[in-house]
């Protein structure tokens, strides 16, 4: 894939305005996620940061068939805190690139405005799949290269996902605001049981304190057992 370079169709001043991030997980005994891994590249293609951490939680599945880290590599390294600090201090005011990357901004608790996914389907991978495509999958389709061989790669899964956006960096302002709509709804939703407009009785999600009164209310919520 080193071969392959479509940064150019990005200004170059604006390369420097773009991070593009993929992190490796594993697994906590409630089945959460926890950082293991993160590869962050610029928009010329340069590696920024690739760090592993320990996390703070206890690891019971290492999950290394997939992205082949041990526990080895785990030991005497950074706290996830520190990790996730210094992407924090990176990504700050700047365009994110990723597939999938709102499940990685959450192990990171980081709320990310601008955010460029690979992975949310528009007109221009609607020929491709009917659904979000998978990196693998988007890959092969946009970049004629196999990547996850085997082992998933932090660095080679950031790099096709940067790529991809590259190259189809001329037609992304043209889907931009489907994307963010899509993402901000996304994520209001996945955070629902945070919100103070959240009817837990439910399951709904209202917009404002008045929408969430008319609710309470009303027939479908009193009916409800």
């Amino acid at each position: 894939m080193n071969k392959l370079n479509f940064l150019s169709n990005i200004p170059a001043r604006e390369r420097n305005n773009i991070v593009a991030l993929d992190c490796e997980m594993v697994g906590s005994v409630d089945k959460k996620s926890l950082l293991a891994r993160a590869t962050l590249l610029n928009g010329h293609g340069d590696v920024i940061l690739d760090e592993f951490c320990m996390p703070s939680e206890e690891i019971v599945e290492m999950r290394t068939p997939i992205h082949g880290i041990t526990i080895e590599q785990l030991e005497e390294k950074q706290s996830d805190a520190q990790l996730k600090s210094k992407i924090a201090k990176i990504l700050k005011n700047k365009k994110l690139v990723g597939h999938s990357v709102d499940k990685d901004l959450a192990v990171l608790g980081i709320d990310h405005r601008l955010v460029r996914d690979t992975a949310y389907k528009f007109s221009w991978t609607s020929s491709l799949c009917p659904k979000s495509p998978s990196l693998k999958n988007l890959a092969m389709a946009k970049l004629g290269v196999e990547i996850q061989k085997g082992e998933h790669d932090s660095y080679e899964d950031t790099l096709a996902a940067l790529m991809i956006y590259a190259k189809e960096y001329h037609f992304w302002d043209r889907t931009i605001g489907e994307q963010e709509k899509f993402r901000k709804q996304k994520y209001r939703w996945n955070n629902r049981r945070e919100s103070p407009f959240y009817c837990a009785k439910c399951d709904i999600l209202t917009g404002s304190n008045t929408q969430l009164k008319q609710h309470l209310s009303g027939k479908k919520h009193n009916d409800r057992q």
